[in-house]
């Protein structure tokens, strides 16, 4: 019945998944020996040229051959490629994100310079208009006060931004060394 042969397909399936595993895991070593003996073959052909008194030399047929390796591709280096992309795209994201936001921080200082830029000119104005009165002192004050808090808020915004900028240079660098065991790691 149904009900009875999905549940053995299912087992079937978790064994030739773990078979799979077991054959790449055997190909990966396969392909390390090979690796590490072509090596000591180069180093013994460097070292004793022509006259290889150990045998070092390669024979014909597999110097024809020595340079398609034969390298099968598995599914864990496929795995590994996909987790290197998505770290960089994270990464690349995470500079846009960064960049934006400088940007947004850019701005914003620049459209205070310019209200300030505005409201001195209307300061002077404001000072021409009215400065034989004893209301225009008053006035006059008062918009100095609101200058000198626009000037306080605009060197806080820049103390943040540099500030920001710092946290995310050192946020930066720590992400670059964590992936740096990690790529040790995996090699």
């Amino acid at each position: 019945t149904l009900n009875d042969e999905l549940p053995r397909l299912k087992r079937r399936r978790a064994a030739a998944a773990q078979l799979l595993d077991e054959v790449e895991a055997e190909v990966e070593h396969i392909q390390m020996l090979i690796a590490e003996k072509l090596q000591r073959r180069a180093e013994l052909s460097r070292k004793y040229g022509a006259f290889c008194p150990l045998g070092c030399e390669a024979p014909e047929a597999e110097t024809l051959g020595a340079d398609d390796d034969g390298g099968v591709e598995l599914r864990a280096s496929f795995k590994r490629q996909i987790a290197d992309m998505e770290a960089e795209l994270g990464q690349r994201r995470s500079q846009v994100s960064d960049a934006e936001r400088d940007a947004q921080m850019r701005i914003a200082s620049q459209e205070m310079k310019t209200l300030q830029a505005e409201m001195i000119a209307l300061c002077r104005e404001h000072e021409v208009l009215k400065i034989s009165s004893g209301r225009a002192y008053v006035e006059h004050q008062a918009a100095v006060r609101e200058l000198e808090a626009l000037l306080r808020g605009q060197h806080s915004a820049e103390s943040v931004q540099h500030e920001t900028q710092a946290v995310q240079a050192q946020l930066g660098e720590l992400r670059r060394q964590a992936e740096d065991p990690a790529r040790l790691e995996e090699g």
